[in-house]
């Protein structure tokens, strides 16, 4: 018996060729970027927008004329950039809306849930925010979430949201969303603004309105400053 050549091959024929028209989709990807690429270059160098467009889409186009690739595919696939390019920025000025108003809510929820409210006029501050609330539970149309979140002790939420502070203010503030939820659906940026309004409302019951409207300032303030390190 012969001694066994137990060396693994490093080579060899692919276990599958891919399609012609993958092959070729491959040289038209690669122009396409060489001709963004390029464009980018030119300008760099001085070229108008349009001269250097020009020598880039030529040079793109020399680069696949011997690779057998139309320049009817290169036209589609700037096409699907494009669409796509439209989609995704669609999708980044809505994920930047929710950072803004996460960063808001951040910033308002530290200090409105800072401490409770125990000040005479009580009562007509509860009844204020009582309005407000439903007002704005009803904007998301679900006014009656207000009555179902009732405790057993008959605590209403604006007697939570002005009672309460720190980490028990926050979970009231989170039941309210969660009912929400449980009635409609509620798409991120519905939801930052419905946690938004509750809180400026509650501030308002709290500080006034003119003081209210200074802090809705400062969250604004507060999230533009932490969107640009990420803009």
């Amino acid at each position: 018996m012969g001694i066994k050549d137990k060396r693994k091959r490093t080579h060899g024929w692919p276990t599958r060729l891919p399609p012609i028209s993958e092959v070729v989709d491959r040289y038209a990807e690669s122009a396409l970027v060489s001709a963004i690429r390029l464009r980018r270059y030119w300008m760099s160098q001085g070229d108008s927008p349009e001269r250097a467009t020009e020598k880039a889409v030529r040079q793109a186009v020399g680069m696949i004329s011997s690779s057998g690739v139309p320049i009817s595919r290169l036209i589609e696939l700037f096409q699907e950039m494009k669409n796509a390019a439209d989609a995704f920025i669609e999708m980044l000025e809505r994920v930047r809306e929710e950072l803004r108003l996460n960063a808001e809510i951040e910033y308002l929820l530290e200090l409105v849930s800072r401490e409770p409210y125990s000040r005479g006029d009580y009562s007509e501050r509860r009844r204020s925010l009582t309005l407000r609330l439903r007002e704005i539970l009803e904007e998301f149309g679900c006014k009656e979430v207000y009555d179902n979140l009732r405790t057993s002790r008959g605590f209403t939420p604006s007697d939570q949201l002005l009672r309460y502070s720190s980490r028990a203010f926050k979970r009231v503030l989170s039941g309210i969303i969660a009912a929400v939820k449980s009635y409609r659906s509620l798409n991120p940026t519905e939801e930052y603004q419905l946690k938004k309004k509750i809180l400026l409302a509650v501030a308002e019951a709290k500080y006034g309105s003119e003081r209210a409207r200074r802090l809705e300032e400062e969250a604004l303030r507060y999230a533009e400053q932490a969107l640009s390190l990420v803009r």
